[in-house]
């Protein structure tokens, strides 16, 4: 904190560089005072004061006072063993989702924190249908694997996969417990016999790799190797369905013909 408070410039916190003015960055108080603390408190945190302990909010607010960026926000929350606040998710890139559509023919979409996609590709439309008009809880995606009709049928081994995405989804919800959107998928499927099975495992999992078979139609069948990434803020997953074997290669190859 100190090194960015000498290296800030005063003019852009609206200070005018006066003659007498000699420090180069900011003054203690002068950040102190943005981010509605006393000096002395600032001072001993920024000196790492036997006993300075800010508070998740207190950090927050001289975070953004020195305008760190994300990586420098996660360091200074690390080393007084904390985590950063939530910040509002900031939208979908425009370099995130060309790389989503960089995966054609394979099946590719995003996913948000709570599980929920936000978008797709069109080989990912053409095998599970277009999800354009539907409401974020039926985008998501342990509510559709209990409640989708097409991949409870055409999801070879459905109730593994149910099992592996409720495992998921208790990870997602143990970090976000006081989320209502997560209440709300909880109260959906909770009455499921699958899901009251797999949720009495206590079983937990990351969003990472699944495998699993799906009958695309009555002459084909796609063994999918699914491989999910988190972007390094952490607002986005995205989930790439690679291709398990030879025919499904060529049914993805074809179909990415025909898009």
């Amino acid at each position: 904190m100190k090194y960015k408070r000498l290296n800030a410039d005063p003019s852009v916190f609206g200070i005018t560089r006066g003659p007498h003015r000699r420090v180069t960055g900011l003054r203690r108080e002068e950040v102190a005072e943005r981010a509605h603390v006393s000096t002395d408190w600032y001072a001993r945190i920024e000196q790492g004061r036997l006993g300075a302990n800010p508070s998740p909010e207190v950090l927050a607010a001289l975070c953004r006072v020195l305008q760190l960026s994300p990586a420098e926000t996660r360091y200074v929350f690390n080393l007084v063993g904390q985590r950063p606040l939530e910040r509002p998710v900031s939208g979908v890139s425009a370099a995130l989702r060309d790389l989503m559509l960089a995966q054609l023919p394979r099946p590719a979409y995003l996913m948000d924190r709570q599980l929920t996609i936000v978008a797709w590709n069109p080989a990912f439309a053409t095998v599970y249908g277009n999800l354009t008009g539907q409401s974020a809880l039926r985008r998501n995606v342990v509510w559709r694997i209990f409640h989708d009709p097409f991949l409870q049928t055409a999801v070879d081994d459905w109730r593994e996969v149910a099992h592996l995405q409720t495992a998921r989804f208790r990870q997602i919800y143990s970090s976000d417990a006081d989320s209502a959107f997560l209440y709300r998928v909880f109260t959906t499927i909770k009455n499921n016999p699958v899901f009251q099975e797999a949720w009495d495992h206590l079983a937990v999992a990351e969003p990472d790799e699944m495998r699993f078979l799906l009958t695309f139609s009555e002459n084909s069948d796609l063994y999918l190797v699914e491989t999910t990434l988190q972007t390094p803020t952490g607002e986005y997953y995205l989930a790439v369905q690679n291709a398990g074997d030879t025919p499904t290669l060529m049914t993805l190859t074809q179909l990415g013909e025909n898009i």
